[in-house]
């Protein structure tokens, strides 16, 4: 292939640099545990910058082909690292368009993301686009002090969690973290909440653990919703909520928050406490 390289140097060391791809075949290892990552048609520009105080990473128009046939379909990622100094705790942030999670998750294994990312993209399988993101926190990634995000995501689908086996003296499992599927969201959240707009058209919402059927498709759904976190404390409200499916039609609002568990009845804080109030229109 073809590679057009620009190195950065200061005293002597390369610090950084750029570089122009137009490859057929990329077979690269980027740590000690991961597979090798190899990817086809590999074209773009990336660039690389690193010093004592930071490391910095971006792309722009990378466009490839992973080892299954998926096609990463381009767009520009920026990241930078700044481990802890003195007094400063360790920082990141990261800015990205075009991101398809479906192609991320097939080449998480084989990327330096951290256990718990990776082991999440595998268990959660997302789907779907993500045509802006903005994330900055403290602390390190898989485990932030503090943290701020805002996106816009298009298509998105979240695979919930399977359904363990009941409980010692219970004859119904737990309820499972719930799933997505055709999800469209603005979103903006930190560690204090955050609020979102939703709207799911031709999709379904999954709730594994609650309904004798889990999955609960869905013509169209819009809503709504704000949270606020307060140490284990989660609170999340929904004003309006309007839904249809071939079964119902009608609206909504609710809210919800963890119970406390010192006297919930499961002795957790989940399933917590909810108040739900709507209308239907239609029902069969």
């Amino acid at each position: 292939g073809a590679v057009g390289p620009g190195i950065d140097v200061a005293q002597g060391n390369p610090v950084g640099g750029v570089v122009d791809l137009a490859l057929p075949r990329v077979n690269a290892v980027l740590g000690d545990q991961l597979q090798p990552l190899v990817l086809r048609d590999v074209t773009g520009r990336a660039s690389a910058h690193h010093s004592p105080a930071f490391f910095e990473f971006a792309t722009e128009g990378l466009q490839f082909t992973t080892g299954r046939g998926e096609r990463w379909p381009g767009g520009n990622l920026w990241f930078r690292h700044e481990p802890a100094q003195d007094r400063m705790p360790e920082t990141g942030a990261f800015r990205a368009d075009r991101l398809d999670l479906g192609a991320l998750g097939l080449i998480a294994d084989r990327l330096p993301l951290g256990d718990a990312l990776r082991k999440l993209l595998a268990s959660r399988a997302p789907q779907g686009l993500v045509e802006q993101i903005e994330l900055g926190w403290q602390g390190p990634a898989d485990a932030p002090t503090r943290y701020q995000a805002k996106g816009r995501v298009v298509g998105l689908s979240v695979a919930g969690d399977t359904v363990g086996a009941p409980m010692a003296g219970r004859s119904r499992p737990p309820a499972a973290t719930p799933g997505v599927r055709g999800l469209s969201a603005v979103l903006e959240l930190d560690q204090a909440g955050g609020h979102a707009q939703l709207r799911i058209d031709q999709g379904a919402l999954e709730f594994p653990g609650v309904f004798e059927e889990p999955l609960l498709p869905l013509d169209s759904a819009t809503a709504r919703a704000q949270w606020k976190i307060n140490g284990e404390h989660i609170e999340l409200t929904v004003p309006e909520l309007r839904f249809a499916n071939p079964d119902a039609e009608g609206t909504a609002r609710a809210t919800w928050h963890t119970a406390d568990a010192a006297r919930s009845a499961s002795g957790s804080r989940f399933p917590g406490v909810l108040d739900l109030q709507g209308a239907l229109t239609r029902a069969n």
